[in-house]
């Protein structure tokens, strides 16, 4: 750990990599071979000197595509020129000029370094510098390219989320530098214009974040509130149909996935530029928002930046991180450092290039579609050139419907042909299911189903509109216990109609309690040890209410209930003797992407064959007031990060775009609006499209009335639309079920109980029961370490290299904690260290850290190096492609004495933590606290052991396992068999396994052996049996 004191020492910037390596690099390439392909990476670009500012900012200020501005021409010069003396004040306290050009062209290099490696058909590579404002611009580049004459030219935006505000700026400077000049013939052209959700994007933000957060004290890891925090973007650009801020959204989300949703986060945004509304929440504000409830940690993360620049190294690291911080008394705040060339980021840039090269498609269906609401002049005849370009624009999804499904295609007229839409599931169908459970069995498990729900009837309308409209969670309004009775009364009548329209009632009861009923049925079967499980519907505002469901709950009084999404009332007293927990949100989970995509492929079929790639897919979901939505509610983002999940589901095969509906009142709310994005298609001679209710799970009246009635029929019929399908709703899609199982399931055996994002409050949050609500969910759900969850680092489990061993622990070695292993002489406890240190080592994707191994052997004599190395030869045998040093990742430190070994853990350890990964910690074996005479002494310094190894353990990622000596209690009949130590001992201790020898052997002669494994004192072991052989630890 760093020394910190309370304010957060600021060092300059360019400490982060060194003033030796603050000369920037020219775009010369080091390889002067002549290039096969050429790799063209556009970026913005940063003025390398204080004297390139102001010409920097006349391109900016200049440039349509970034600001749209009034009388452009002059008043864009006048801003530049206002504004350079104080932009050349920042370049000069980060050390003169911007190191963009640096890191870009170091990126570049190691790109197709690895190319040439893992693509030699394709080399050799080499990489062009285009930067839009500053040298080497866009022209200067291509005229580069056209002059080294590569065979194939790869266009790479160097911007992971799309806007056309920067990445449509570089991509139009490359159109406009063609238009004056002929493109060179001869060379294929292709496009990579996004990828925001990269696998190896996010898990290095992920090894940044877990870098940051290692250099907080332990005690304040799991508070410390992530911020992401991404250039802001003019309104008027989102309610254009821009597709940034929800890529930004999905690229969290990703990050998030990455280190298992650890801790609070939040997105917001910065860098806004004049007096028009942005994007918000944005940054500084959050920061003095979150002051103001009393967190005192943050971690600021530049998640749409891939390089370190001015707003990094000046607006993140000094406005906030220091003259921000310092005035609001913040206890500590760090900035999580851009991608730069981190390692596994050069490794994500050559996954996306080389992917592209192999499989194209040479430009996505996406960046060939316009925003909904395009001004742009020239992106019309821009997206046709590129099209050209990239000759055929070969979709991925191509493969996606196939001959069989063209042949079930429905016959169709030239305007939809709308059923009504109960016809979706049924006449038959549509009788109300109660909320009577079929199966009486005492439940063990209760799943406690939250949702808006709907009138099931005409006459509940007026109730049911009222209750929103009194509710200040869902909607505030001036004098609301007048205003919101009046509203409902004079809406009654004209919703009582739609109702009536879509068969009298909403059908949401029927598929919240169809999708209950399959899921307690398939968790019965997956998850045998919480069963029977049991649904129980809550509404929010019509029978049955959430009331109604928690009397049933108490009544039937379930050892466990898992709520779905909120518990909207505290007025009464939670039943004791229930465990609560909660599961909030969902939105990436691969099989929901999956039921949506298969939605989306059902009526892609309807559609010729002719038109199948031409069809706009538009996810609809319900909007936001945009007040909210600047308080900081993550909705827009999730939403954003599910669109992106079921189009890479769908391979990207479609044009899309995110819009949304059921706008209410005046006030501005999230745009653009489906119903304003369909005429805005249609005038740009689109006819062919998708609506997919990506928000909603279930068929109700905003699915059934607004998108199939008022959009697919009233909407289409006006506009002379070709052809215009409605995805159906999850409903009780068989993969739905296994989706809703799976999310379940998994709650059940690993949680958390409650997510730290769930218990943590918007920046500008006005909600004043907000606060009690968190500070109860958290009493509610028992101990912060339980609500907390799994530690902020993928890996969890290190395998044993047996899968019985494996099973029986839900995956392998937990790496949460001190593991202790313990019994007789004989039963193998060497054997498993042994064959542990090997598998620590393999990679993530087997079972392993990827790290190296220390041993702590506090025995007499040496480790057996013949059986360690056939343990090893083994694993060489199992994996011959992995060239790994098994033996030289492993170091043996041996202590005979308790003071040694605590001195090393203390004092020589951590420094050799700050050269070396670990994964793994042996200590071998805990016998040595034996021989200490001084009960009191030898508690302390085991305490002192376990303190020290687990606080390593959170800064460093790894695991810990120690090796106890067994002894035995007299007992009549026979003896027990316990750990040793004590108490005082076995309290530090998180999870207990004992080894024992059985009298039976295997078919080949070797002893089985049995591990058992102890839940708590209350609950019986559960023991998998083994065997050890000459090359290790295998199953029975």
């Amino acid at each position: 750990m760093m020394n910190f004191t309370k304010f957060p020492k600021i060092f300059h910037p360019l400490g982060r990599w060194g003033p030796e390596k603050v000369r920037f690099l020219t775009t010369t390439n080091v390889n002067q071979q002549k290039a096969k392909t050429a790799i063209l990476m556009l970026n913005m670009g940063g003025p390398q000197n204080t004297q390139q500012v102001h010409d920097y900012l006349l391109g900016i200020m200049t440039d349509r595509d970034m600001i749209q501005l009034p009388v452009q021409s002059k008043l864009g010069p006048w801003i530049a020129q206002r504004r350079t003396e104080e932009v050349q004040k920042k370049y000069q306290e980060i050390g003169g000029g911007s190191p963009i050009l640096k890191w870009t062209n170091r990126q570049g290099e190691l790109l197709c370094k690895q190319l040439d490696k893992v693509a030699p058909e394709s080399a050799p590579h080499r990489h062009y510098v285009a930067f839009r404002y500053v040298t080497p611009t866009t022209a200067e580049a291509l005229a580069r390219i056209e002059a080294d004459r590569p065979e194939r030219v790869v266009i790479f935006s160097q911007y992971p989320q799309y806007s056309c505000a920067t990445s449509g700026s570089s991509f139009n400077a490359i159109f406009d530098h063609y238009r004056k000049h002929e493109a060179p013939k001869g060379i294929s052209w292709s496009v990579i214009d996004r990828w925001p959700t990269h696998p190896l994007l996010a898990k290095t933000f992920a090894e940044r974040i877990r870098e940051e957060i290692a250099k907080f004290p332990p005690e304040r890891q799991r508070d410390v509130i992530l911020m992401f925090s991404a250039h802001s973007l003019p309104l008027k650009a989102v309610n254009r149909g821009d597709s940034y801020p929800s890529e930004v959204g999905a690229t969290v989300h990703a990050v998030m996935q990455e280190l298992n949703f650890c801790n609070p986060h939040v997105l917001v945004w910065q860098s806004k530029v004049g007096p028009l509304p942005w994007l918000e929440p944005f940054t500084d504000a959050a920061l003095k928002a979150y002051s103001k409830q009393g967190k005192k940690n943050f971690i600021l993360i530049p998640i749409a930046f891939v390089n370190e620049h001015i707003e990094t190294l000046h607006e993140l690291d000094i406005e906030y991180c220091h003259e921000l911080a310092e005035e609001l008394k913040i206890e500590r705040i760090g900035r999580a450092a851009a991608p730069n060339d981190h390692p596994i980021f050069i490794e994500a840039l050559t996954d996306i290039v080389a992917q592209h090269l192999k499989k194209g498609p040479k430009v996505a269906p996406k960046f060939l579609s316009r925003c909904p609401h395009c001004v742009n002049t020239r992106c019309l005849e821009s997206k046709q050139w590129y099209r050209t370009l990239c000759e055929k624009a070969k979709v991925p999804g191509s493969k996606l419907w196939g001959e069989t499904n063209c042949r079930k295609m429905m016959n169709f007229t030239k305007f939809p042909k709308i059923f009504h839409p109960l016809g979706r599931w049924g006449p038959e169908k549509v009788r109300f299911l109660t909320t009577t459970n079929v199966n009486q069995q005492k439940a063990k498990t209760a799943i406690l189903m939250l949702n808006m729900g709907g009138p099931q009837n005409t006459q509940q309308v007026h109730d049911y509109l009222l209750g929103i409209m009194t509710d200040r969670d869902m909607i505030q309004l001036p004098v609301q216990s007048k205003l919101g009775p009046w509203i409902a009364q004079r809406r009654t009548e004209e919703v009582q109609k739609k109702y009536q329209e879509i068969g009298g009632g909403s059908p949401i009861l029927k598929w919240t309690n169809r999708q209950g009923e399959l899921l307690c049925k398939q968790l019965d079967k997956v998850a045998p040890e919480s069963a029977p499980h049991r649904h129980y519907v809550a509404f929010r505002y019509v029978t049955p209410t959430t009331a109604e469901a928690l009397a049933r709950i108490e009544a039937d009084r379930p050892e466990r209930v898992v709520i779905f999404s909120q518990y909207p009332s505290t007025a009464h007293e939670a039943p004791k003797g229930i465990s609560w927990s909660v599961i909030d949100r969902w939105p990436t989970h691969p099989l929901l992407a999956k039921t949506f995509a298969e939605r989306i492929r059902e009526e892609i079929a309807k559609f010729p064959p002719e038109r199948q790639r031409d069809v706009i897919l538009m996810f609809s979901a319900h909007s936001l007031p945009l007040k909210a939505v600047n308080r900081g509610d993550s909705y827009p983002s999730e939403v954003g990060a599910t669109v992106h999940a079921v189009m890479q589901e769908l391979n990207f095969c479609n044009p899309h775009v995110l819009v949304w509906q059921s706008k209410v009142g005046p006030l501005p709310w999230l745009e653009p609006f489906t119903d304003a994005a369909l005429k805005a298609y249609s005038k740009q001679g689109k006819k062919n499209f998708i609506l997919i209710p990506i928000a909603f799970v279930n068929e109700h009246i905003e699915t059934l009335h607004e998108l199939d009635i008022e959009y697919c029929h009233e909407l289409a019929e006006e506009l002379k639309i070709e052809r215009i399908g409605r995805a159906a709703a999850p409903n009780d899609h068989p993969i739905f079920i296994e989706a809703l199982t799976d999310i379940v399931a998994q709650h059940l055996k690993k949680g958390p109980k409650v997510a730290p994002k769930f218990l943590s409050r918007c920046p500008h949050c006005v909600n004043t029961r907000c606060l009690e609500s968190k500070q109860w969910y958290r009493t509610l759900c028992e101990k912060l370490e339980d609500v907390m969850g799994e530690k902020p680092f993928k890996w969890t489990f290190i395998t044993f290299g047996c899968q019985a061993l494996d099973q029986l622990l839900d995956g392998g070695l937990s790496c949460n904690g001190i593991t202790e292993i313990y019994g007789e002489s004989g039963t193998g406890k060497s054997q498993i260290c042994m064959q542990l240190a090997v598998t620590a080592q393999l990679p993530p994707d087997r079972g392993g850290t990827g790290k190296g191994v220390v041993y702590f052997t506090t025995r007499g004599g040496n480790i057996p190096s013949d059986r360690l190395m056939s343990i090893i030869r083994t694993f060489q045998d199992r994996y011959p492609n992995l060239r790994m040093n098994y033996m030289g990742n492993i170091f043996i430190q041996r202590n005979m004495e308790v003071s040694g070994l605590l001195h090393c853990v203390q004092h020589k350890f951590p420094e050799f933590l700050q050269k070396q990964q670990i994964g793994l910690v042996i200590v071998d074996s805990m016998g040595i606290f034996r021989h200490e005479a001084d009960k009191i002494q030898r508690s302390k310094n085991m305490r002192c052991l376990a303190t020290c190894l687990n606080s390593l353990a959170k800064q460093h990622n790894f695991a810990v396992l120690c090796v106890n000596e067994a002894t035995s209690i007299p007992k009549p009949g026979e003896s027990e068999i316990i750990p040793s130590l004590g108490l005082s001992w076995s309290n530090l201790v998180s999870t207990r396994l004992k080894l024992s020898r059985t009298d039976r052997t295997s078919s080949n002669g070797d002893v089985v052996r049995m591990m058992s494994y102890m839940h708590s004192p209350q609950v019986a072991m559960e023991s998998a049996e083994f065997i050890i052989t000459g090359g290790g630890v295998c199953d029975l």
